[in-house]
């Protein structure tokens, strides 16, 4: 895949400020970590890196922050070649997974800790420290040791240390994994917001898509090593271009289906006992006779006319706000939809539900 525009072409205002140009890692254990792997990362973004574990994402992470050298390829800097600069020479901060804050030292020692090597005064770390602490609203806890502090507090300390030297690019690992289920939202926002308030680029690794879909200018879905497909959260969950982007990021249904016949509006298909007629795909071979029909569960209505599918309820699971019916439409597998609360007594074991769709929501492949 590559998606690098001709650099004459752009102008010093365009330019991005990282380029990774045909990068590859290969650790010597025959399979390569990352493969052709080409990226423009724009100044200002906010750019996630997704995929299960073992895709590649945090390799790339390390080649961008310097910990780990490309095997080919190159990575550029605002156009300058930093492939081989040493970490401590690349304007590029890190946030580890584990905060890595040193236990004995104070939040502002620990904040200051980056000036303090550098051999900046003692004035102007005290100066900038009070200045990051008051960012991350941790003004009130610089006498504080890391064990006195929460988990989203010791968070805040670890960005705050690593903006203190005003790094171009901030680079974050799994900044949320260590925390429970409600402060990680909450530090969704915050993270956020920060990003947004200080104007740098933030590249973030995750493999949780919930995190992506909310934080991210942009989100690079990785497998295998390889970019499966690039795009703003929207542009992905709505327009995915394979199975695994579709069931990756979010729930969707990827039921098998005969292609019935072919007309200029589109495709007649079987899938299950259900019977559609979906506008032409890309995708899809003019050959082909057989596909996979992808439609979110939350894209599924009960229908009053015309239903697009039919079937018998198996099992109801409580989702809170939805209910999540698994209906037998004589597919291989069960047609999952997410109904609300009010349609809860529809969607008994046993019942009948008639469903639809708009068309542009089923995808092909």
């Amino acid at each position: 895949m590559n998606n690098i525009p001709d650099r004459e072409a752009r102008s010093e205002r365009d330019a991005p400020i990282i380029s990774l140009l045909g990068v590859e890692k290969n650790f010597g254990t025959g399979t390569a970590a990352v493969t052709d792997f080409n990226l423009l990362i724009q100044p200002g973004e906010f750019l996630t890196l997704l995929g299960p574990s073992g895709c590649g994402k945090t390799t790339t992470l390390r080649m961008i922050a310097g910990f780990e050298m490309p095997t080919a390829g190159r990575i550029l800097l605002r156009d300058r070649d930093i492939t081989e600069v040493p970490p401590y020479r690349r304007p590029v901060n890190t946030v580890f997974q584990d905060y890595a804050l040193f236990p004995h030292m104070t939040v502002a020692d620990n904040v200051g800790f980056g000036l303090s090597v550098a051999k900046i005064s003692r004035a102007e770390i005290a100066r900038r420290v009070t200045e990051m602490l008051a960012l991350v609203g941790l003004s009130d806890k610089a006498a504080r040791k890391p064990a006195a502090l929460s988990g989203g507090q010791r968070q805040r300390v670890a960005l705050a240390r690593a903006l203190i030297r005003h790094p171009e690019v901030l680079l974050l690992d799994e900044p949320l994994s260590a925390l429970d289920a409600h402060l990680r939202q909450q530090m969704q926002d915050e993270l956020k917001q920060l990003q947004a308030r200080v104007g740098i680029t933030f590249i973030m690794v995750t493999h949780d898509q919930t995190e992506a879909l909310a934080m991210s200018d942009r989100i690079v879905v990785m497998n295998a090593g390889r970019i499966a497909q690039i795009g703003t959260p929207a542009a992905l969950y709505d327009r995915p271009e394979s199975p695994f982007v579709a069931s990756f990021l979010g729930d969707t249904n990827l039921l098998p289906a005969r292609i019935l016949g072919r007309d200029a509006g589109g495709l007649m298909l079987a899938c299950g006992s259900a019977r559609l007629h979906v506008p032409p795909s890309p995708e899809i071979a003019t050959e082909a006779t057989e596909c996979l029909v992808s439609v979110r569960p939350e894209q599924l209505a009960i229908a009053t006319e015309r239903p697009l599918f039919q079937g018998i309820v198996l099992r109801s699971i409580f989702h809170g706000s939805t209910i999540r019916a698994h209906v037998d439409i004589g597919a291989d597998r069960p047609l999952l939809v997410d109904l609300p609360r009010a349609a809860e007594d529809l969607a008994a074991p046993g019942a009948m539900l008639s469903l639809t769709t708009e068309a542009r929501n089923i995808r092909l492949f």
